[in-house]
């Protein structure tokens, strides 16, 4: 190599520095309890402290659901729907495989999958925070039936990074949700369930 060719190649001292600088920039973050954009598991802190998640034909991904937000900030998980703030109903989530070309043979030579979660929000009064909405997910999906086994492998793969991508998708909708307010100020579904019911005294 020409010498000066060696020399560009060659990282200089004041880049080596200015890699340890961001480098221990990002430990300290990281020390400190900060996530950089992206990075964080989940990528969005929940407005509530608590959350009930209704799913009862879908225990799978209720728990799929379940660890993506206690991992995702401070949000804890509750079983049953009078300890949570928020409420999350799955209403759907289904899967879909339509044909997308074929070879010159007539064979398929390609499939789109299509993934579809379906949720509403709400918090213990009945207040709506989210109403019912959609979902979707797709991937385009190249097929020869002269590997079945491992195309039906990698289809399986790739609905689980499709799930996994609508979960993290439902959970940033999750952060945007706002909950009501009472005349009084305090929120709807604030109260514990210990005093919930219980009558106030007579002014």
């Amino acid at each position: 190599m020409h010498p000066a060719a060696r020399q560009a190649a060659q990282p200089t001292g004041e880049t080596n520095v200015r890699i340890i600088l961001v480098s221990l920039f990002v430990l300290l973050l990281s020390a400190c309890g900060f996530h950089l954009r992206g990075f964080g598991v989940g990528g969005a802190a929940l407005p509530f402290k608590t959350l009930y998640v209704n799913a009862p034909a879908y225990p799978a991904l209720a728990a799929e659901v379940t660890r993506a937000v206690e991992s995702s900030g401070k949000t804890q998980v509750v079983d049953h729907p009078r300890n949570a703030q928020a409420i999350l109903q799955i209403l759907g989530a289904n899967q879909e495989k339509r044909i997308l070309s074929l070879s010159g043979s007539g064979r398929v030579s390609e499939f789109m999958l299509i993934y579809r979660l379906s949720f509403s929000l709400k918090n213990r009064n009945g207040d709506i925070l989210l109403a019912p909405q959609q979902i979707t997910q797709t991937q385009d999906f190249s097929f020869s039936d002269t590997e079945i086994l491992s195309k039906e492998a990698e289809e399986s793969q790739l609905y689980a990074n499709m799930r996994r991508d609508a979960i993290q998708q439902l959970l940033r909708r999750l952060s945007f949700a706002k909950a009501k307010r009472t005349p009084d100020g305090t929120q709807n579904g604030d109260t514990t369930p210990e005093t919930a019911g219980q009558k106030q005294p007579a002014q």
